[in-house]
C-alpha cells in the first residue's frame, strides 16, 4: 500500500517583448508538501529531494546588432528547512542567488554556412552554495555547487 501524500504548488513563466531589442523570461516555482509515513494521520514534511525550496529566475535579453545577442540570468533558489525540522532531510536547504551572463555572435561564412561563436560565463560571481537535492544526503557530507565557469564555443552549420 501506498503512504498518503500530498504536494501543491505553482509554476509560472512570462515572456515580455520590452522593445523590438530587449526581451525578458521570468520564472517562478514554489511546492509545499507533506507525507504520512506511518499512515495514521499524521504528517511530516516531504524531503527537499521531492520538494525544494522556491525558484525565481530573470533572464534579460538584448539583440544589440543583427548578430550579436547579449543576455543575463538572475537565478535564486530560497531556504528550506521543513524537511530538516521533521527529520526527513539530514540538512536544511540554504538560499543561494547565482548570476551568468553570456554573449551569441552569429558569423556568416557565404556558401560554407554560418556559425555562433558564444562566451558565456556561469555563476559569475563564484558564490559558494549548495544545491537543494544536497540537503537529503548524509549529515557533514554535501557536495558545494559548481564555482564560476567560462565557456567559449562555437557551433557552425552548413
Amino acid at each position: 500500500d501506498r503512504v498518503p501524500v500530498e504536494i501543491w504548488g505553482l509554476e509560472a513563466t512570462s515572456n515580455w517583448q520590452i522593445t523590438d531589442s530587449l526581451s525578458l523570461d521570468t520564472f517562478l516555482s514554489w511546492a509545499e508538501g507533506r507525507i504520512d509515513p506511518e499512515d495514521d494521520g499524521t504528517f511530516i514534511a516531504i524531503s527537499t529531494q521531492d520538494v525544494p525550496p522556491i525558484r525565481i529566475s530573470a533572464r534579460p535579453s538584448w539583440q544589440a546588432t543583427p548578430d550579436l545577442n547579449v543576455f543575463g540570468q538572475i537565478f535564486f533558489s530560497g531556504d528550506r528547512s521543513d524537511g530538516f525540522d521533521d527529520g526527513t532531510d539530514a540538512n536544511p536547504a540554504e538560499s543561494y542567488t547565482l548570476i551568468d551572463i553570456g554573449a551569441v555572435y552569429r558569423l556568416d561564412f557565404g556558401g560554407a554556412g554560418a556559425g555562433d561563436l558564444s562566451l558565456q560565463v556561469t555563476n559569475l560571481f563564484n558564490a559558494e552554495y549548495i544545491p537543494p537535492g544536497e540537503a537529503t544526503f548524509i549529515p557533514g557530507r554535501i557536495f558545494s555547487g559548481q564555482g564560476r565557469a567560462i565557456t567559449l564555443s562555437y557551433q557552425h552549420q552548413f
